[in-house]
């Protein structure tokens, strides 16, 4: 299970059935069991379902979830009050794998997709309302882009990415704002990309621009685009970074060294004392895990290698354990 403000959510199988079923614990792990979602009953009589999306509201009162019965990855998006366990009327066709909820609790922003089945579309929906009334926020029309959308760590902001196999492109806006306009951090150029993760009055940004294995820079949310870039972590020929996450006190970078996968942790106050999570193993395979809280002294990861099977640990920020959780 992973935690998420004051409940643990988790999946969750039974022998015989097919599918997931959705669950948390408010408090602990001993506390009753609560059933958000089972997907064996959505898919009975049926010969194919899959779940696209699952996510809860701000308040973990509104279960956001969408079901595609098909096959084509065109989903049905719905949304259940897990007070009483009543499916809103609201439903939204052809949706993909991206979602947001906004910090009213009632305003959600999701993507669509063509007739290539290629994410295209930012919409933004108000709880109440029919699809027809929906806002088109963005439509890509260069074919050779895909759009996501998903809520920083911190549930500060949204995040909208626009990316090619070379290129891409990232807008946001503020969660508490959800009828504001969306702002670019740096426009697109061909072969450049980054990707941005927010934390307090910066966004942190991950670039190949003049940097083939990537830099990570940082600016102010006042003033996103390029000019106010400041380093963070230079450029490094032997070093590829790879991915970022923020944490209240530390940022954790997945990065790669002559192949070898590996996790920096920085702190945010002192970045030049990050160091490396230490695996005793000479090859392995490490990856981030499930991390949904962003006030947390914890980073989840995943482990393998040709000896250890797949494993999860929990690691201790400040005192540097590493828990194995299964």
């Amino acid at each position: 299970p992973y935690r998420k403000d004051d409940y643990y959510y988790y999946t969750r199988t039974e022998e015989g059935k097919p599918y997931s079923i959705y669950c948390r614990k408010k408090g602990s792990l001993e506390a009753p069991e609560e059933v958000l979602l089972d997907v064996n009953a959505i898919g009975e009589g049926k010969e194919y379902v899959d779940v696209g999306v699952f996510a809860v509201s701000p308040n973990h009162k509104i279960l956001a979830y969408s079901v595609d019965d098909t096959g084509y990855e065109r989903f049905t998006l719905r949304f259940k009050d897990l007070t009483t366990g009543q499916l809103l009327p609201d439903t939204v066709e052809n949706t993909y794998y991206a979602i947001a909820w906004a910090n009213d609790n009632e305003t959600v922003f999701y993507d669509t997709v063509d007739e290539a089945n290629r994410p295209y579309r930012l919409n933004r929906h108000t709880l109440g309302q029919t699809e027809k009334t929906d806002t088109v926020i963005y439509e890509e029309k260069d074919d050779r882009f895909f759009l996501s959308v998903e809520r920083s760590l911190s549930g500060e902001y949204l995040l909208m990415s626009l990316g090619s196999a070379v290129t891409s492109e990232v807008h946001v806006l503020p969660a508490a704002t959800p009828d504001a306009a969306w702002q670019v951090i740096e426009p697109r150029v061909q072969e450049i990309e980054y990707s941005v993760a927010h934390h307090g009055d910066y966004f942190y940004i991950l670039t190949n621009e003049d940097a083939m294995n990537f830099k990570l820079v940082r600016a102010p949310i006042s003033a996103p685009q390029k000019a106010s870039w400041e380093s963070v972590i230079e450029h490094d020929e032997a070093v590829t970074l790879g991915g970022l996450m923020t944490f209240r006190d530390h940022l954790v970078i997945y990065e790669r060294n002559q192949g070898l996968p590996q996790l920096r942790v920085v702190p945010v106050k002192d970045p030049k004392s990050s160091h490396h999570i230490a695996f005793s193993e000479a090859s392995y395979d490490v990856w981030p895990n499930t991390n949904r809280e962003f006030n947390t002294t914890t980073f989840r990861f995943g482990y393998t290698s040709m000896v250890t099977p797949d494993s999860i640990f929990d690691y201790d920020f400040n005192t540097r354990e590493q828990t194995l959780m299964k």
